[in-house]
C-alpha cells in the first residue's frame, strides 16, 4: 500500500514519516487540498499501528459538536479516531480535540485529523502532541510518483469493477500524465473509473473512452458540486443503494445524503 506514494525523495520521506508516526502511536494532523488522499493517509496510518491497530473511528468534524466528541473517543478506545476536516470545525470542537490529545495511559485512542493547508494546527491538535506531515498536490508530484499513483489506481478500480480492460494504451496513459488534475487524486480516480466503465470488456482502455475533459483537454476546475456529486453516486452505489451505510461512510446524516441525492437528481 505504501509503495502507492511514488518513490521520490519527497515521497519517500513521507512515507518514512507516515511509517514513524503510526508505529509510535503519535497524534497526526493530515494537511492537504481535498482530494489529495489525506483520508487515504489516515486509514493507512491507523492499518500500520502496533500492536494491533484496534478500531478506526471516523468522523466528519463539521458536522459534530463538541458535546459528542467524548462519545466517540470512548467508542475509540484502544484504536483510532479520525476527524476529517477539523480544520473548518467549531472553535469549541477545535479545543476539544486538542484536549483529548493529553489523554494518555492504556487504551488512550490515537488522535487523526485532517485539514486544508491554510487550517491552525495548532489549535486542533497540541502541537507538541502531534505529527504534522502534507500530502502534497498532483501538480507537485513528479511524473514518475503520478505513474505509480495511476498504476495503483488502476488495479484497486478493476478488481472493484471486475470486468475493466487490463491495459491502458500508451496515449491514454500520457494523457494521464499530462492532465493538471486541479481535482486532484479524486479527480483522477473518477475520471480513470468512467474511463474503465466505458471500455466494458474492451482488453485497452483509448482515448475514445476518457471522459470528454480529459480527452480534449478541456481544462475546466473541477466544482466543488461536481466533486461531492461523484462523490457521493460512487459511495452510494458501492453500497449497493444502502442509505444508512452510504451516510456513515460519508460522514453525513441519512436526511441529508437523501437530499442531496434528490438535488443531484442521482439514479441510485
Amino acid at each position: 500500500m505504501l509503495e502507492g506514494l511514488g518513490a521520490s525523495e519527497p515521497m519517500c520521506d513521507l512515507r518514512a514519516a507516515m511509517v514513524e508516526a503510526a508505529r509510535e502511536g503519535r497524534h497526526v494532523v493530515l494537511r492537504g487540498e481535498p482530494g489529495t488522499g489525506r483520508r487515504w493517509a489516515a486509514r493507512l496510518i491507523h492499518a500500520l499501528s502496533r500492536p494491533a491497530p484496534g478500531t478506526l473511528i471516523e468522523a466528519n468534524a463539521r458536522a459534530l459538536s463538541a458535546d459528542e466528541l467524548p462519545r466517540l473517543v470512548r467508542t475509540a478506545h484502544g484504536g483510532s479516531l479520525l476527524l476529517r476536516e477539523l480544520g473548518e470545525a467549531e472553535p469549541p470542537l477545535r479545543v476539544a480535540a486538542a484536549l483529548a490529545t493529553t489523554q494518555h495511559g492504556p487504551g488512550a485512542p490515537r488522535m487523526i485529523a485532517t485539514a486544508g493547508d491554510g487550517a491552525d494546527g495548532g489549535a486542533m491538535l497540541l502541537t507538541d502532541e502531534a505529527v504534522h506531515l502534507r500530502i502534497p498536490p498532483v501538480r507537485d508530484r513528479s511524473k514518475e510518483d503520478v505513474a505509480v499513483v495511476i498504476d495503483g489506481l488502476h488495479r484497486v478500480l478493476r478488481a472493484d469493477i471486475g470486468t475493466a480492460p487490463s491495459r491502458l494504451d500508451e496515449d491514454v496513459a500520457d494523457r494521464l500524465l499530462q492532465h493538471p488534475w486541479p481535482g486532484n487524486v479524486r479527480q483522477m480516480r473518477n475520471a480513470l473509473e468512467r474511463a474503465l466503465l466505458a471500455a466494458g470488456h474492451a482488453p485497452t482502455v483509448t482515448l475514445e473512452h476518457l471522459p470528454d475533459e480529459i480527452r480534449g483537454q478541456v481544462l475546466p476546475p473541477a466544482t466543488l458540486a461536481e466533486v461531492e456529486r461523484a462523490h457521493i453516486e460512487r459511495t452510494v452505489r458501492r453500497y449497493g443503494g444502502n442509505r444508512t451505510r452510504a451516510a456513515r461512510e460519508l460522514g453525513i446524516a441519512r436526511a441529508t445524503l437523501i437530499n442531496k441525492i434528490r438535488a443531484y437528481a442521482l439514479d441510485v
